[in-house]
């Protein structure tokens, strides 16, 4: 991930060659660091569609994101860490 915008703010980009199935993923570090581990916080923020924002835990274990594309290309994944609870949104490229 890269820093983007304010300092508090990362974007990773994905090419999603197949859009017929979900993806599942976490955000995290190289290392696995502990407070690093970016997953869903609540079940309800399991599942991310474009435009919606959801809230993050940063010690998640087995909380994967899920992610449906709409259609073959390029997405944006920001993490969020401006405010008290960490934010992710996806973004197609443009």
């Amino acid at each position: 991930m890269q820093q983007v915008g304010s300092a508090n703010l990362y974007r990773t980009e994905i090419e999603i060659k197949n859009a017929s199935f979900p993806i599942n993923f976490k955000l995290v570090d190289v290392n696995y660091t502990p407070g690093s581990n970016f997953g869903y916080l609540n079940p309800t923020d399991r599942v991310i569609t474009m435009g919606r924002v959801v809230k993050a835990t940063p010690d998640a274990v087995k909380e994967n994101f899920e992610f449906m594309p709409p259609a073959p290309g390029i997405y944006q994944i920001f993490l969020d860490l401006d405010g008290k609870t960490p934010m992710v949104f996806i973004s197609k490229a443009i």
